[in-house]
């Protein structure tokens, strides 16, 4: 039998992003991880990660540190942005 692969819902990634934007530049994945208010499967925080490294919202510096690079303002003016 295959074992299921954890997937993190959206709660859990706003949970993520919300504190690495608090933290932004000061805090490893690890310390992230045990900041985060509510606890979550580590497998499924590092699933998260991939997932905003992937799509641009967050950068590993140097030092190992989480920050959040993505500015909604300027992806607005972007041809991408969906015009409703």
């Amino acid at each position: 039998m295959k074992k299921l692969e954890r997937q993190p819902n959206l709660s859990t990634i706003i949970m993520i992003e919300k504190e690495i934007q608090t933290h932004s530049g000061e805090l490893s994945l690890t310390e992230i991880w045990k900041s985060l208010p509510k606890r979550c499967m580590y497998q499924t925080y590092k699933k998260t990660i991939d997932y905003l490294i992937d799509s641009c919202k967050i950068i590993i510096d140097r030092d190992g540190k989480v920050e959040w690079i993505f500015d909604p303002e300027i992806y607005a003016k972007s041809e991408n942005y969906p015009k409703v």
